[in-house]
């Protein structure tokens, strides 16, 4: 299932955004989710490994100056693209 804009349509870093606001969404609507907001899974392979690592470097700048420093969060990574 396709839930970010794709690179061929949006220019970077729409999709990078998507996921970023749909982890949040999670983290901010845990409750109305029926689950826990300080276990949140990031995960992705392939491209989607790619934007996973990204999320979760932006939850840790991001986090590291607002209120949810508390809040953990784990990420599952298949074959991303580091360079």
């Amino acid at each position: 299932m396709q839930l970010s804009r794709l690179s061929s349509e949006w220019k970077f870093p729409a999709g990078l955004e998507d996921c970023y606001a749909a982890t949040q969404y999670c983290a901010d609507q845990a409750t109305f989710l029926n689950c826990s907001h300080d276990q949140i899974a990031i995960a992705g392979d392939s491209c989607g490994a790619n934007l996973a690592t990204a999320v979760c470097l932006l939850i840790k700048v991001c986090c590291s100056s607002e209120q949810h420093t508390e809040t953990k969060r784990r990420e599952d990574i298949a074959g991303p693209c580091c360079s």
